[in-house]
């Protein structure tokens, strides 16, 4: 530290190590966000080439895989050998099927590269918070530099080793990312195209709330115009049988 007299120290010997400390901030997170920029936009490519979305409206819920659904099944699909009067125990393993499909439909989706955008914002989160302090402190001490220190020699080998405009870029970068732009590193259509995939999980996984049926359970009805839909004895044959 430079010393101005017995007992007092140069302020600015302090302001200029701490200015310092926040230009190396401001780079940090800087660099930071352009990296983790490129790689969004890169997942986002990657989703728009080969991502897969289903077709959420095509796709029924358990509960819907009834008595007649499986009828019609046996009928449209002869081949399938399937039991031509099934029991509640087969229309839960069809459930069951059905349930297992979506789960490995979840797990794709999981992996979706505009799912994982979200990777990318909580890394610059992480990152930011690292620096947090010294970038909101941190610029006051830089404004003290410029201003009462830059005519004085304590401060003459800082100034000297960051130029006014490779500062002021790197200012202006942070202005940008961080204050105009909250911190976001993710644009308006990455967002929603995450959403999107966040959004078909969410579905799919409303469709398989229903726990599959086993053969103590039931949806089979035990006559068509009943109001409210019993249980179907194991033993006992199907309606319409």
């Amino acid at each position: 530290m430079a010393i101005l007299g017995p007992g007092t120290v140069n302020p600015c010997a302090l302001t200029d190590f701490l200015a310092n400390d926040y230009f190396e901030a401001v780079k940090f997170i800087n660099r930071k966000f352009n990296a983790l920029k490129r790689l969004a936009e890169l997942l986002e490519q990657i989703g728009d080439l080969r991502g897969f979305i289903p077709n959420i409206g095509a796709l029924l819920p358990l509960y819907m895989i009834n008595l007649d659904a499986y009828a019609n099944l046996v009928a449209a699909c002869p081949f399938l050998n399937l039991p031509k009067n099934p029991t509640n125990e087969d229309i839960g393993k069809l459930q069951a099927q059905v349930a297992a499909a979506y789960a490995r439909l979840i797990q794709q989706l999981n992996l979706h590269p505009w799912l994982r955008l979200n990777a990318v914002q909580d890394a610059l989160d992480k990152a930011q918070s690292k620096v947090n302090d010294i970038l909101n402190q941190g610029g006051q001490f830089m404004k003290c530099l410029q201003q009462a220190c830059h005519s004085l020699e304590s401060a003459v080998n800082f100034v000297a080793d960051i130029a006014q405009t490779d500062f002021q870029k790197q200012f202006d970068q942070y202005t940008t990312n961080f204050v105009n732009s909250n911190g976001q590193v993710l644009n308006r259509a990455m967002q929603q195209k995450r959403d999107e995939v966040q959004g078909s999980i969410d579905q799919i996984n409303t469709l398989i709330s229903a726990k599959p049926l086993s053969s103590a359970e039931a949806v089979v009805p035990a006559a068509p115009a009943a109001p409210v839909i019993p249980q179907l004895p194991p033993s006992a044959p199907p309606p319409h049988a």
